[in-house]
């Protein structure tokens, strides 16, 4: 169902017209944009912001705005009308450029591929027609296919003509299947959490110092993760001998931590992997200085 309009633009001088050929054409966005290329003289300027067209007088730099020149002096305006123009073997209209010092040039359009006619409609209008077959009068049919990878949508003009879509899986989709003649489904893919980073925060406002006590930091582990380091601080004076524990096993190098009224972070070295179900504790000892009564903190793990 590739429809093309290919709208050929040939340029023809009149018999008594002055042709311009320009050697370069840029569209600026208005009049106080810089050109940002050099342009000769004859250079074709288009203004998008009010629609004109300006022909250049003499050569003119990059940094150049339409704001910076003189009319007349630097460039002349075009004025731009449609007439229709007959032109033997070929179905079209013209577009006829005057420009304001009397020269004057011409752009034909005619009707290419799956194009019908190009005619004028008004003086101000140049009205294009396509061609019967693939155009209005065509209608089309769609229905879901079966591919190799994915599914495809098939399309089927009343005209015999026809095209089709392919639709793939793409990032976390984990697949695209035809369901029914007019149906696609899309599945999603499970996202990976893997190495994502987080923290078992806690905070435990009942130390009795002197005495060893045990606390839960995850009853049972929903999903696998590696402990990377404890992050520790203390109301007042020092608690020692602090451990991390999954289930019964001490984390390496977290098996005597002492917590002081800085945080100070411990990193883990060894014995610190979690698998779905265990258990994670902390413990304190009775060693101590001061009066601790709060052990605040967090655990930092990785998913796997």
């Amino acid at each position: 169902m590739k429809k093309f309009l290919l709208f050929s633009f040939l340029f023809f001088s009149l018999n008594g017209f002055s042709q311009v050929t320009p050697s370069v054409v840029i569209r600026i966005v208005n009049s106080a944009a810089q050109f940002g290329t050099s342009l000769p003289i004859g250079g074709i300027l288009c203004d998008i912001s009010n629609g004109k067209t300006y022909r250049l007088l003499r050569p003119i730099s990059s940094t150049a705005t339409l704001a910076g020149l003189t009319k007349d002096l630097d460039y002349k305006e075009f004025l731009t009308e449609s007439f229709l123009v007959s032109h033997p073997g070929e179905n079209g209209a013209w577009i006829r450029l005057a420009n304001s010092d009397g020269t004057k040039d011409s752009v034909l359009l005619y009707a290419g591929t799956n194009m019908a006619s190009v005619v004028q409609q008004d003086d101000h209008t140049i009205v294009f027609n396509a061609a019967a077959g693939g155009g209005s009068g065509a209608t089309y049919s769609m229905s879901a296919e079966t591919g190799s990878v994915g599914s495809w949508i098939k399309i089927l003009g009343s005209d015999g003509s026809k095209d089709s879509v392919k639709l793939a899986a793409g990032t976390n989709m984990a697949s695209i299947v035809r369901t029914d003649a007019n149906t696609i489904t899309f599945n999603a893919g499970a996202a990976s959490l893997a190495g994502l980073v987080d923290d078992l925060n806690f905070e435990f406002a009942d130390i009795v110092y002197g005495i060893a006590q045990t606390y839960t930091l995850d009853i049972k582990a929903s999903y696998g993760y590696t402990i990377t380091s404890a992050s520790l601080e203390v109301d007042n004076g020092t608690l020692t001998g602090i451990a991390v524990k999954i289930n019964s096993t001490t984390v390496t190098s977290l098996s005597s931590v002492t917590a002081d009224t800085a945080v100070d972070e411990t990193l883990a070295t060894g014995a610190n992997t979690v698998v779905t179900g265990d258990r994670i504790s902390i413990t304190t000892s009775t060693g101590y200085t001061g009066a601790p009564t709060v052990l605040r903190g967090k655990i930092k793990i990785t998913r796997t």
